[in-house]
């Protein structure tokens, strides 16, 4: 069975066509451009760029067109919107590295007016949709001007360009869209500095932060003149300890900040007027604004509460009104909510329904519409870390070890099908359930171990911290866990999982224990991060432990050695090239002492091309000192000509073979 996957999903547009089948094209962290159908979630086509290829922006021009920025702003494609065949590709040079905005003027969704406008590498460039050629660019050389919007107002043949120069200027300047020239260029300082996203609430307000986090800006450049406000933050929430940071919103009249612990709603009313709409403690994600008629905008608010979420869709005037409430149930393995887009349909009384595309903690992609989950796909396997294989359980007299329920009513509802099947009366559901009755009963998918040991668990970790076990037999997913370990907390501030180990592998004579796997992770991308181990029971998913460790993570050794409980032994080697033993037990200690002078390893430098060989020397000596932690002492090493040669990977065979 073949599965294909997309990864997160960073932006997502979808297709306005009347006609045809409904679809939705995303962009991904995976570099992936896909176009999926709306109705079941299926990839009608993809298209995985290069790994330096970062897509910067997508939208659809001419109704007919993917246009897609990526590479730091420096190439323009544009892709078939039926069939995902390339149309032309730009490339696109600059003085210096800016920002990169794809501005694709809501007119060119339907109209003849074909321009997209593109700001990138510090150039901004207009250029036509049909063929990709830059009809005019204009330079923004001053070295420190930093582009923080480029806006072109709807129906306007006006483009503004602002951002900050200096970190305490706020820069505007005034473009014609016809050809580039610059009508206007105004700026205004601030003594105590700007910083940080600001977030656009008009096509002629901006709002930012100054350098300390305490006061609001409000920008204003109407007609081309800058007019400011500051307001101190403590005047809108009470008791903010921290600095607030703004969450850029697309939704006119309002943005978001957020303090330590609340996020705070806010609308601005006529010339820089501020007012509170509302606040929240809970974990919040906001879609961008949906236009659903000339004057009226509505977005998606997504909150968590337990094991459901809350979904409201409101109008952007109209705080107090819901247009949508609905609450949805939601597997609590899938974390939060990380990003929320909305698309709008006439309902047969031509009332308006919603569909909200949602994106997880551990990467997975929903359509909800009417309070429903409509599908689901799995795009956290799109980014899979580690792999390793967990056997199955033996079966015994022809019953399965695994606990597997098949109560009375399945039985009888099975029954039944088949009846429906044999006397021609099945419907095409009924012939599904059929089907897939049959591929459970099938030997190659049963949860037990086959005579020739192919059928096995495949335990994979995905850059999410979810762990699935799949089944070699048909490829599907028999448990999936988000691992807690890996959650942002107080004390691990961004957790990245590494490995898997084979932690336990109990023989079917010990079958009461189930095999485990170790899950290694650590605190932050540098390598001299304190680590974390997780315990894991490959049969449940059910996470049985976590170490947060005081020392490093660098290389983990499993040891061909294991202890009664057929816990195998792990040497873990930190950033000060101490060996610390696990399992921290005096069996295994006792084990170990007793092969003490059998033990080497090796480590890779790839980057200075070195290979070297290790061994142990003593007990630790100094501050980390416990009797599970030894010092090291280097054998052996191999240099290679860095002029000629570069190491591109190693494997040696594995330690069970």
């Amino acid at each position: 069975r073949h599965q294909q996957y997309i990864g997160k999903v960073k932006q997502a547009v979808f297709s306005s066509q009347r006609a045809g089948r409904k679809r939705v094209v995303v962009s991904t962290e995976e570099n992936v451009i896909a176009s999926l159908d709306l109705r079941h979630g299926e990839i009608f086509w993809r298209h995985l760029l290069g790994a330096d290829d970062v897509i910067d922006g997508i939208d659809i021009g001419l109704g007919k067109y993917v246009i897609t920025l990526s590479s730091g702003g420096s190439i323009l494609r544009s892709w078939n919107l039926p069939d995902g065949q390339m149309v032309w590709e730009s490339s696109l040079q600059g003085p210096k590295h800016s920002k990169s905005f794809l501005v694709v003027p809501t007119n060119l969704k339907f109209d003849k007016d074909n321009v997209l406008v593109v700001f990138s590498n510090g150039r901004l460039h207009a250029i036509s949709c049909i063929d990709g050629e830059v009809l005019w660019k204009k330079d923004f050389e001053a070295e420190s001007f930093e582009v923080q919007q480029v806006i072109q107002p709807p129906g306007s043949d006006l483009i503004y360009v602002v951002g900050f120069a200096a970190s305490y200027q706020f820069e505007m300047y005034q473009i014609n869209a016809k050809n580039g020239e610059l009508l206007k260029h105004e700026s205004a300082s601030f003594s105590s500095g700007i910083s940080g996203e600001v977030s656009l609430v008009s096509t002629e307000t901006v709002v930012a932060l100054d350098s300390t986090g305490s006061i609001l800006l409000t920008i204003s450049f109407q007609d081309g003149k800058i007019s400011f406000q500051q307001t101190p933050i403590s005047n809108l929430v009470e008791d903010s300890l921290g600095p607030a940071v703004i969450i850029p919103l697309s939704v006119s009249g309002i943005f978001a900040i957020k303090t330590d612990a609340v996020t705070v709603f806010i609308r601005v009313i006529g010339e820089g007027k501020l007012e509170v709409v509302e606040k929240t403690t809970h974990e919040i994600a906001v879609s961008d604004a949906l236009s659903i008629s000339e004057d009226q905008q509505a977005f998606a608010l997504i909150q968590h509460a337990s094991s459901e979420i809350h979904l409201t869709v409101k109008l952007a005037h109209d705080w107090d009104g819901n247009l949508l409430k609905e609450s949805i149930k939601m597997d609590r393995q899938r974390g939060l909510v990380h990003k929320v887009f909305i698309n709008n349909y006439i309902r047969t009384d031509r009332s308006y329904g919603f569909r909200v595309l949602i994106v997880m903690e551990d990467h997975s992609l929903l359509l909800l519409q009417q309070g429903e989950i409509v599908w689901s796909r799995e795009d956290g396997l799109a980014s899979i870390i580690d792999v390793t294989t967990s056997e199955l359980p033996v079966e015994r007299n022809g019953v399965s070890v695994a606990k597997v329920e098949h109560n009375l009513f399945e039985w009888l509802k099975g029954h039944m099908l088949k009846l429906k099947g044999t006397l021609m009366l099945a419907s095409p559901e009924d012939m599904a359930a059929i089907q897939s009755m049959r591929l459970k009963s099938s030997e190659k998918s049963k949860m037990t171990r086959d005579h020739n040991g192919f059928r096995k668990l495949l335990i994979v970790l995905t850059r999410a911290g979810k762990l699935f076990a799949l089944h070699t037999g048909d490829g599907r997913i028999v448990w999936s866990h988000l691992l807690r370990s890996l959650h942002k907390s107080e004390a691990c501030q961004s957790p990245i999982g590494l490995n898997l180990y084979q932690w336990q592998v109990p023989h079917h004579h010990a079958m009461d224990e189930n095999p485990s796997v170790l899950v290694v992770s650590r605190c932050g991308p540098s390598s001299d991060t304190p680590g974390v181990l997780s315990f894991v029971d490959t049969y449940t998913g059910k996470e049985l432990s976590s170490l947060s460790l005081d020392h490093a993570v660098v290389q983990v050794i499993p040891l061909p050695y294991t202890d009664s409980t057929e816990q195998r032994l792990h040497l873990l080697i930190d950033a000060d090239k101490h060996a610390h033993l696990y399992p921290k037990t005096s069996e295994a200690l006792s084990i170990f002492k007793r092969e003490f002078l059998n033990i080497y390893w090796y480590s890779v430098e790839d980057q200075n091309g070195i290979i070297k060989g290790h061994a142990l020397k003593c007990k630790c000596t100094g501050k980390v000192a416990d009797e599970f932690c030894f010092d090291t002492r280097d054998l052996w090493s191999v240099v290679f000509p860095s002029e000629s040669e570069k190491i591109v990977a190693t494997v040696t065979r594995k330690l069970n073979e």
